[in-house]
This record gives structure tokens, sequence and C-alpha cells, in this order.
């Protein structure tokens, strides 16, 4: 009796046990452990900066788009997308997340990748609100939350200066990429770039759009932005006789970020704040 009853009591430790064991593998603080990822393609300049560079996990970055060059390190990942993804390459890779940006694909693009079996995370943004919340998703998922977190701070830190200190009265700004032949393309009213723009004390004029659009010339007349802001260099734009009557280039009001800071979306928006904000402020001035 006493045999058996010993008996009956190991197997109801032994049961404990490994319940205890099952849970703690699956729990972490009374939450299912995050999925940690291993194997990752960034399939836009954008999410690579976030990824490689605010999060520095380029060893995790096992594919990345042509046009990826930030942090110089992940230049030496393989190149899986051009101008379209190359999924027989993806395959080969076994991606377990792949970050791409909705905006810059179309849906026939996408479906593809759902084959891979990898999770798909979409981190397009057209506002910095919705940035700061695929930082602050993507750190989760990376384990990374720290420094996301400070990521996020400089963000907020320049648009608390700039809500702060309302420019009086406010700038009217067109954001271009400029072409040499004359194609010039402008940024919509409801794109990032407009949030950027409004956040820091302007006000974007152009089409409504969320996007760049190829530019209406008469449009662009019609608004006569107290301000131009290019990505790259501005001459394209002040050396079109056709704005010659604007008052951004009469006042020499026309000024060029650098290319890669005006247009990725990613880990060094804040350089672009800092620099829409000198200059709608007068703080940037053409040497003549």
């Amino acid at each position: 009796m006493n045999v058996r009853r010993a008996f009956l009591c190991m197997l109801a430790l032994l049961s404990l046990l490994a319940g205890c064991s099952k849970q703690e593998k699956e729990l972490v603080g009374g939450k299912d452990r995050p999925k940690e990822y291993f194997r990752m393609i960034c399939m836009n300049p954008g999410a690579t900066e976030i990824i490689a560079g605010t999060f520095q996990m380029v060893p995790a970055i096992v594919g990345r788009s042509k046009s990826d060059n930030y942090p110089s390190k992940v230049e030496t990942k393989p190149v899986v997308v051009d101008v379209k993804p190359d999924y027989e390459k993806i395959v080969k890779l076994k991606p377990d997340l792949i970050v791409y940006d909705s905006s810059l694909f179309s849906e026939s693009d996408v479906e593809p990748l759902k084959k891979t079996n990898a999770e798909l995370y979409d981190i397009h943004s057209d506002t910095l609100a919705q940035l700061k919340l695929h930082i602050r998703e993507l750190s989760s998922m990376m384990h990374n939350e720290t420094v996301a977190s400070k990521s996020i701070d400089e963000i907020e830190d320049e648009e608390m200066n700039a809500s702060a200190n309302p420019l009086s009265p406010t700038p009217t700004v067109a954001y271009m990429i400029p072409d040499t032949n004359g194609m010039h393309m402008i940024a919509g009213t409801s794109s990032f770039w407009a949030d950027a723009v409004n956040k820091m004390g302007g006000k974007l004029v152009g089409p409504s759009a969320n996007k760049f659009v190829t530019l209406n010339a008469e449009s662009l007349i019609k608004d006569d932005p107290d301000y131009i802001i290019t990505a790259g260099s501005p001459d394209p734009i002040v050396k079109d006789s056709r704005f010659a009557v604007l008052k951004a280039v009469k006042n020499q009001h026309v000024y060029g970020i650098n290319d890669e800071i005006a247009l990725r979306v990613g880990a060094r928006v804040v350089y672009l704040l800092q620099s829409v904000r000198k200059i709608i402020s007068g703080q940037v001035v053409v040497k003549k």
C-alpha cells in the first residue's frame, strides 16, 4: 500500500514538473515568448536602415535591395531586389522575416513572397506617427526596445522643438525630385514628406497624393511656394526657365538635401527633420 502510494505521488510530481517546464518554455512573464528572427530580407533602403542601422542587426540580414547602402556593412549582403524581387534567390535564402514597403511593390509582387513561409512586415509610412509605430513594433520583434526608444525620442524632440517655436507666417514649401530633362516630381500633400514639412512648421503645397507624382508646372506656379526643397542638387529647378517667376527662385530659397536623407523613410529621418527646419526657418543661406 505504501509502495503504491509512493508510486502515485511520484507520478503526480513528474506530471507537475513537466507542466512547469512546458509553461516556462511557452511563457515569459505570463506572456507568450516573442518569436525570434534570424534570417531577414530587407526589400527597400528605409527598412534596411532601421534593421541594420537602428537595431544593429546586420548579421541577421541575408538579402537586400540593390539600392541598400547604409550602413555600409550591408553592401556585402546578397541583392535580392532590383526593379522586381528575385523570388528564386529569396526562396533559396530561407528567410523567416521579409520587411518591405507596400508603396514600392504591387500586390502581384508581394503575393509570391507568401510562399516562402516567412513573416511579411509592411513598413510603409505616410506620417511620422506611423514610422514611429513601425520602429516600436520592429523593436519588439528584434527584442531591441531600448534602442528604438532612443530613436523615437530623437524624432519627437525635433517635433516638440518645432511645435514650441512656431514660424509666423507659416512658410509654404514644395518638396521635389528634380530631373535634368525637366520631368520633375513633387511630393503630395498626404505623403510622408508633407507630414515631415508640416511638423517642422511649414505647409507643404502640391497635388493631393500620398507619394511623389509628376509635376504640373502650372500648378507649382499657381502655388508659388516660399521655399522649394529638393532631393539632391536643386540646379535643375533653379535653371528651369519655367520657374523663374517663382518667389522661391527669386529669393534664392531653393535648397537641396542629400538625396538619401531626403527620400528614405528610415533610421536617418531625424536628419531630414533637422534639415527641413533649418531651411524653412531661415537658418540656411545660399552663398552668392
